[in-house]
């Protein structure tokens, strides 16, 4: 499996974790059919495509000087479509919604098995959206079973790692997001919050 592209953007990230979550599904099925697994090559060349999706998108990344990882661009180009169409359906724009679908007709998206895969992501995606706005809090006694290191991702610092230091920032605010961008802008290895955390993610929805 290739490896996820850092995303600074939650949308990006969200899209990431929908085309692996729905391409991840799709391989469990064709084992379960009998079927020649596909998890390694087709699995592989979505997320890989997706991955340069991310990175081509994301606001933080210079992508002149930065070359994209391998992928295949017709890939590319239909998770980059699906992700349009995921977010014109989660804003409810019929207008942008229906100019995707146009362009998706121009594409192999409608007779090939990753564009059936891209549309279930596109669903996945809404759902992982809607649970953003709606943050779970992982208590480390209940639902870490008391274990203190619940939720924390084991990180060493390069010898000579760039550390960020944020003060108490009023995160949810919009300037709170420009801070965490400008952040970014440094390319640091870690980010430290000196202030109060209120919703401990799990890794995977750190990822």
């Amino acid at each position: 499996m290739p490896d996820l592209s850092t995303a600074h953007d939650a949308h990006l990230s969200l899209w990431q974790s929908a085309v692996e979550a729905a391409s991840g599904g799709a391989a469990l099925e064709s084992e379960q059919d009998d079927v020649e697994s596909v998890e390694s090559e087709a699995q592989n060349e979505l997320t890989a495509a997706t991955a340069a999706v991310v990175e081509a998108k994301d606001p933080c990344v210079d992508c002149e000087n930065d070359e994209l990882p391998p992928h295949n661009e017709e890939l590319a180009e239909m998770s980059a479509l699906h992700l349009q169409l995921a977010e014109a359906e989660l804003a409810k724009n019929p207008i942008d919604q229906k100019i995707t679908e146009r362009l998706l007709a121009t594409t192999e998206s409608f007779r090939s098995p990753a564009g059936s895969i891209f549309r279930t992501a596109v669903g996945l995606f809404k759902v992982f959206a809607g649970k953003v706005k709606r943050p779970v809090y992982h208590n480390w006694k209940k639902q870490g079973d008391g274990d203190i290191d619940y939720s924390t991702i084991k990180w060493r610092l390069p010898s000579k790692g760039r550390v960020v230091l944020l003060s108490d920032w009023g995160t949810g605010y919009y300037d709170a997001e420009l801070v965490l961008r400008a952040a970014c802008a440094f390319d640091p290895d870690a980010i430290i919050h000196g202030g109060d955390i209120y919703f401990a993610g799990t890794e995977l929805e750190c990822r």
